[in-house]
């Protein structure tokens, strides 16, 4: 249960990224980079937010691709530096640097019992069960009526929390009013940490380095589109 600290260096290498989006800076995207990387070493669905900023960042050179290539390898590499000294510890203690993942690949002599460990712990999370398409057009609904669902009432923001982020978020799509260029690079970021989320195993908990996002685009809608 670390997603709050999580949370943190995820926002801040997205409030990286945002600047370099908008500067160019060199500093800034390495920046980020390092700071996806110390999310990473928290927890490895920071991966997902990671993969989002990587794709951000070839989009917005889409029309160089020397210069995309460039930008998204400093990226990728800050972030892979900072996040290794986790991956050669497990590689070193059970022979498996992505463990709990692919733990039948780890090595039964470092420690036997391991291999046990992390088969019961995914047996354990076998209640959350990947979406079909049609559930993950009712997710919305089922997040903001039935968020308990989601993690067995251990979920940061509560059994309520999500509901005025599903509510208002998805109102930013039909404001009148205009919003600041890097609105899109959040609504865009949000889709992308969104749906390889609900199409895998969706734990409200996993979703909470996205809640202050969800908060930024409320708050714009609100006083956009609702006000």
């Amino acid at each position: 249960y670390v997603d709050t600290g999580l949370t943190l260096y995820v926002f801040l290498s997205l409030y990286a990224l945002c600047l370099w989006w908008e500067t160019g800076g060199r500093s800034t995207l390495l920046l980020a980079g390092i700071l996806g990387g110390l999310a990473m070493g928290v927890k490895y669905t920071a991966g997902m937010p990671f993969a989002a900023g990587l794709v951000l960042i070839a989009c917005r050179d889409s029309r160089h691709p020397l210069t995309a290539a460039k930008h998204v390898l400093v990226y990728s590499a800050a972030g892979l530096v900072v996040w290794s000294p986790w991956l050669i510890k497990n590689l070193v203690y059970v022979g498996n640097p992505l463990f709990p993942f692919f733990y039948q690949w780890g090595n039964p002599k470092l420690s036997p019992w391991i291999q046990d460990a992390a088969a019961g712990y995914f047996r354990g999370l076998a209640e959350y069960e990947p979406r079909s398409l049609l559930g993950f057009v009712r997710l919305p609904w089922d997040i903001a009526v039935r968020s308990m669902r989601f993690g067995g009432g251990m979920d940061i923001l509560g059994d309520f929390g999500w509901a005025p982020f599903v509510i208002l978020a998805p109102c930013i799509l039909f404001c009148r009013k205009a919003l600041p260029p890097i609105t899109r690079v959040l609504t865009a970021y949000a889709a992308l940490f969104f749906i390889p989320w609900a199409f895998t195993r969706p734990v409200l908990r996993f979703l909470l380095p996205l809640a202050p996002v969800l908060a930024l685009m409320s708050a714009a809608a609100w006083s956009r589109f609702i006000l």
